[in-house]
């Protein structure tokens, strides 16, 4: 019951998430985009660039934290960078 719980509660959450509106302009017409400042003051083609760019690095970090060989490591690079 819990899990169902924590899902709904993580799928309500997401509309306000600018990541997740951005996921969506990649299905979206460019003449639907919603007013927003990045829409409004950025090309498309930026804004699919850096949408790209943040999930890359969070399937890295994903990846990093599943790995056990290498997941120790992962706060000691964060605390590096």
């Amino acid at each position: 019951v819990l899990y169902g719980v924590f899902l709904f509660m993580g799928l309500s959450s997401l509309p306000p998430v600018q990541f997740w509106n951005r996921i969506l302009l990649f299905i979206q017409q460019p003449s639907k985009y919603p007013s927003t400042p990045y829409t409004a003051y950025m090309k498309q083609a930026r804004i699919h660039m850096y949408t790209v760019m943040q999930i890359f690095f969070f399937g890295l970090v994903f990846l990093v934290q599943n790995m056990e060989a290498i997941a120790i490591v992962f706060p000691m690079m964060t605390f590096l960078c």
